[in-house]
């Protein structure tokens, strides 16, 4: 669970890094959706453009093995803080010196 959550998290940040990315890529969501909920034949057909290589599809592949299996509610759980943190994404950001 904890390369889940490692994955997730740089997901996020490179979503909230970039002064363009006030407003969340639909792609991602998506992305993250599928990873969260569908089934791994739907998460890999999700991903496939993205996923190019041989070795990016069997390291998708063994990260979406992460969270199979997982209770539902730990999925909820952990949709309810990407929310959380994509919702912040969208908040005006200070420059930092």
């Amino acid at each position: 669970m904890k390369l889940t959550t490692v994955f997730l998290l740089g997901t996020l940040l490179v979503c909230c890094y970039s002064a363009t990315a006030m407003k969340t890529c639909p792609v991602l969501v998506d992305t993250l959706t599928n990873f969260l909920f569908a089934s791994h034949d739907d998460y890999m057909k999700a991903i496939d453009r993205f996923a190019t290589t041989e070795e990016m599809k069997k390291a998708a592949s063994v990260l979406k093995q992460c969270a199979v299996g997982l209770p539902e509610s730990v999925l909820i759980a952990k949709s309810q803080v990407l929310l959380n943190i994509l919702h912040e994404c969208e908040k005006p950001q200070l420059l930092q010196n």
